[in-house]
């Protein structure tokens, strides 16, 4: 009986060391578990403190950026002038024509065209389509940069004066001019959320080398080469107007994005009538117009003076057919247009015409007409 009691306690002593054995490596286990998510949560919080550092440091910089821009777009903002002189009918006349540039990004070209702009440093696209305009400013002077690469100086008036001020009513009665007070344009960061379908406008065909025969919007610039028979070569650029599908136009509904001129519009309004497809109130009130082309299955952007947009699709030199037609039709008094010579229109138009104001006809890479055309 003594025995078994004795083999009893040992059982017991050993199984009694056997749980103070365990005891203490589950407590070891639970404070290296502990531990090691006290480091998980450490490094975690370290990540998520480096990832808002970082979110902060960027918006920090591109609030400095936006608030640099804006400074020098304040600082570059006001009116230039050019002044040159001419002669006519054995008089000289002298002639102002003025850049307003606002501190939103918007500004106004008042000078034998006028239109509407948005701007910043280092360009200039006007609101009817096109290409962009190269800005260089340098002190008090402007360079502007036309995309035929002719350019002209414009100089920073330490005021806008009444003459750029009578321009400018002038051009609001015609609708031309842009909104001094309309809030600041969206930066090229920022992007137009849409929730339904974007429409585009229809695919053009980009011509490399041979340009096909039809009639097209251009711009151009007499060359200093001339052709076999001595006669100027011209250099152009042609384009196609942006054409919308009508299907796409006619199905347009809030949420949708339309896309023009280069910026993507969201579409909170919409009213269709008559042929005309109005975003978000129409042109008049600071939203986009498209009208039905007659006879078409296509729509177009139908700005102030039934201004569109423009797709660039080739350019190169070409020569004249001995059967050219010039017609100028820039006379307000008389749209038939009057025929001219070719070196009438280039003493007449020397320096440069753009899609909106000219259109060739080719054949065979020859123009055989080319046409001026009157824009208010």
């Amino acid at each position: 009986m003594k025995k078994n009691f004795v083999n009893i306690m040992m059982i017991c002593l050993a199984a009694g060391m056997l749980c103070a054995c365990g005891g203490k490596n589950n407590a070891a286990e639970t404070t290296a578990a502990a531990a090691a998510a006290e480091t998980t949560a450490a490094e975690t919080t370290e990540a998520q403190t480096g990832a808002e550092e970082t979110t902060a440091a960027a918006e920090e910089t591109k609030a400095a950026d936006e608030k640099e821009a804006a400074a020098i777009m304040k600082e570059l903002a006001g009116s230039y002038m050019q002044e040159f002189t001419e002669e006519i009918e054995g008089k000289e006349e002298t002639f102002k024509y003025f850049i307003l540039f606002n501190e939103n990004g918007t500004g106004t070209w008042l000078g034998q065209d006028m239109f509407p702009f948005t701007w910043d440093a280092e360009k200039l696209i006007p609101d009817f389509g096109g290409d962009e305009y190269r800005l260089a400013f340098s002190n008090e002077d402007l360079m502007v940069i036309f995309p035929d690469d002719n350019n002209t100086v414009f100089v920073k008036e330490a005021a806008v004066s009444d003459e750029c001020k009578a321009a400018l009513e002038e051009a609001e009665k015609f609708g031309l001019a842009a909104d001094a007070n309309a809030a600041p344009l969206v930066t090229e960061a920022e992007t137009v959320s849409i929730s339904g379908k974007l429409v585009s406008p229809m695919p053009t065909v980009v011509v490399a080398g041979a340009i096909p025969d039809g009639t097209y919007p251009v711009t151009y610039k007499f060359s200093e080469l001339k052709d076999q028979a001595g006669e100027p070569l011209v250099d152009m650029d042609f384009y196609e107007v942006e054409k919308y599908a009508a299907e796409d136009m006619e199905a347009l509904k809030e949420g949708d994005g339309v896309e023009y001129n280069g910026n993507t519009v969201a579409v909170d309004s919409i009213d269709s009538t008559n042929g005309m497809v109005m975003v978000n109130g129409g042109i008049d009130e600071g939203g986009a117009t498209f009208k039905l082309a007659e006879g078409e299955e296509y729509y177009t952007f139908f700005g102030w003076d039934d201004m569109m947009t423009y797709a660039h699709i080739g350019g190169c030199m070409l020569g004249f057919a001995k059967d050219l037609k010039v017609m100028d039709q820039t006379d307000p008094m008389n749209l038939a247009g009057t025929e001219i010579t070719l070196s009438e229109l280039q003493e007449k138009y020397s320096e440069r015409a753009d899609q909106r104001t000219a259109t060739a006809t080719v054949k065979d890479m020859e123009i055989t007409e080319l046409t001026l055309n009157y824009v208010p």
